[in-house]
């Protein structure tokens, strides 16, 4: 005998719609109902913070990208020639790791998950949370272990950290075994049901800090606002319109016609990645990466007369409003689901200093007498030699190397 394995939707169609139905009502009622000036005003007041916080913070980046370029060991070419010695010593790499090995065994021990109660009662209760946490940490969230160690490395080598907590709902059937009927013997007859339930589990979502914009000095995350650079595709926007995201109004086969406008993989972008060796991985339009920016802000309404703490979706190419709604219908306790920490602290700012960062004058102090080193050794067996100006040579075009000019 064949079985077919079908899908939730074709054993329990009737129940999939209904909760469907319930699901979309709820999300779309949360969301605010404005006029559409309103929506280009929202539009363009996160593009004109995201471009006031990449200005404020553009000194602070560079030395961020210098500090990974340094713990890489990829040094910038200074020397007299191509091919000239510029060795790094990798004294940030060093230092990192020494700090990164010391610090993962003493964030991530399940063993020190401790609860503690305040009478005999809350001892099991205690106990049941331990339990429950570690499976949490195990079980439930993904690759939890993996996260962590992502997050400790990077504090150690970048110095800020930006992790987003996110919530998803996902739905599972549950069966259960009811009595039906009784046999004339007084043997039972049972009947399973499958009872659909909505559940949550959360997980951490680790962001790359050059695509996290918030207010540099505010006290913390939950009094700064933040906006966040989300990278995504046609098919994810589908989804995203799917679990009402979107406003109903938004129609994702106009956002894709506003995307084929700026669709050119054939053109100066195919050119510019073959020239360096590149196979775009956007050569198809469903693949082609697609800006959002999801800002967690406090906007003044028109006629309104205290701010609200909002999330924002837009599409900043095209201008789109995509939708809106309050902080506390997403937060349950009306707290922004961020968490963004420096590993050396710099007073009054958000920002935090890395190990490369903090090692960087010696990096660069024995790097030059590492370099000198090794060049006097070149000048010994590479001795300096002399060429007439009006000969047409270029100095660029000689390989220098042992033995290459004779000394006069």
């Amino acid at each position: 005998m064949k079985y077919k394995l079908k899908t939730l939707a074709d054993l329990f169609p009737e129940v999939e719609k209904e909760v469907l139905e319930k699901e979309e009502v709820l999300e779309y009622g949360k969301m605010f109902k404005i006029s559409e000036s309103e929506q280009k005003k929202i539009v363009k007041t996160l593009d004109d913070m995201v471009e006031e916080m990449k200005s404020q913070r553009a000194e602070l980046m560079n030395r961020k990208s210098e500090a990974v370029r340094s713990y890489e060991g990829v040094e910038e070419h200074n020397g007299p020639w191509p091919g000239s010695s510029n060795i790094s010593t990798m004294v940030s790499t060093i230092a990192s790791d020494t700090m990164h090995s010391k610090l993962f065994p003493m964030v991530w021990n399940l063993n020190a998950l401790h609860f503690e109660g305040t009478d005999k009662h809350d001892e099991e209760v205690a106990k049941n949370n331990e339990t429950l946490m570690k499976w949490a940490l195990t079980k439930d969230m993904e690759n939890t272990q993996d996260k962590v160690d992502d997050i400790v490395h990077r504090l150690v080598v970048e110095g800020t950290i930006a992790v987003k907590r996110v919530w998803e709902k996902y739905y599972t059937y549950v069966t259960r075994v009811v009595p039906k009927s009784v046999t004339a013997k007084g043997e039972m007859k049972y009947e399973a049901v499958y009872d659909r339930i909505k559940r949550e589990r959360c997980r951490w979502v680790i962001k790359d800090i050059d695509h996290v914009y918030f207010t540099f000095n505010a006290e913390n995350e939950q009094r700064a606002d933040i906006i966040d650079e989300i990278w995504v595709n046609i098919p994810m926007l589908r989804d995203m319109k799917a679990r009402c995201m979107f406003l109903p109004t938004i129609d994702i086969d106009d956002l894709v016609k506003a995307v084929e406008k700026s669709f050119d993989p054939e053109g100066t972008i195919k050119a510019r990645h073959e020239a360096s060796g590149i196979e775009a991985y956007y050569a198809r339009l469903d693949s082609y990466p697609i800006k959002l920016y999801e800002g967690y802000i406090k906007y003044l309404f028109e006629g309104q007369e205290e701010a609200k703490e909002c999330i924002f979706l837009t599409l900043p190419s095209e201008g789109i409003y995509l939708c809106g709604k309050p902080l506390h219908c997403v937060s349950r306790i009306g707290r922004k689901p961020w968490t963004i920490r420096g590993f050396l602290r710099i007073p009054g700012l958000m920002y935090g200093k890395g190990v490369p960062e903090k090692v960087r004058h010696l990096h660069k102090e024995m790097n030059a007498i590492h370099n000198q080193r090794i060049d006097a050794g070149n000048m010994v067996i590479a001795p300096f030699f002399f060429f007439r100006a009006a000969s047409g040579m270029d100095p660029s075009e000689i390989s220098v190397r042992p033995a290459t000019g004779i000394p006069l």
